[in-house]
Parts: structure tokens; C-alpha cells; sequence
């Protein structure tokens, strides 16, 4: 059974939902003698994000996420989300997002 610890983000006014598993499949680890970890960020309201169009990504990783704790897991999505917010074209979705558009 795959357990899941959740954690809350607020990233730039954004609720952002993180739930990750450490050891996601028991016939993974026995056939590949490794774990597959993972990882799931969505937006709370659905909207895009700076990772994803859809505001939600699913990610696996064979041997975890090379972190020593769960705990540090939050703070790995929040810089993530940063790199990526750099992007010319999130930075262009936020302008048009905040101002109103006649056409």
C-alpha cells in the first residue's frame, strides 16, 4: 500500500496541493530492486502554473527525489516553481491575467 504525505504551498497568492509517496510501488522495488517515488503538484483552483499549463503535474522518479527528508519537499516544488516563473511567458500570463482585456 503506497502512503502519501500532503502538504499545503501558497506560492505567490496561489494554493498549491503537493502529495508525495517515497516508495509508490512494492512490485517496483522487487522486481527493479530500487523504489519509484512520487510526486503529484496541482493548483488548488486549477489554474496553470509555471510547471504545467493544465495546473496539474505528475511526476515518478526511480530512487526517490534524492532528498533526505519528506519534509524538504514543499520547499523543492517552491523552487521549481520559481525557476520556471522566470520563463518569459509565464511572466506574460501573469500581466494579461491581472489586467482586463476589451478583445
Amino acid at each position: 500500500m503506497s502512503i502519501y504525505k500532503e502538504f499545503n504551498l501558497h506560492w505567490r497568492g496561489r494554493e498549491v496541493l503537493i502529495s508525495y509517496c517515497a516508495d509508490y510501488s512494492i512490485a517496483f522495488r522487487q522486481v527493479m530492486g530500487a523504489t519509484l517515488a512520487h510526486l503529484t503538484i496541482q493548483s488548488a483552483d486549477g489554474e496553470k502554473l509555471p510547471i504545467s499549463d493544465t495546473g496539474f503535474v505528475s511526476h515518478f522518479a526511480m530512487g526517490g527525489l534524492g532528498i533526505e527528508n519528506d519534509d524538504q519537499i514543499p520547499a523543492l516544488v517552491e523552487q521549481r516553481l520559481n525557476e520556471e516563473a522566470k520563463n518569459q511567458a509565464w511572466q506574460e500570463y501573469v500581466r494579461d491575467s491581472q489586467q482586463l482585456r476589451l478583445f
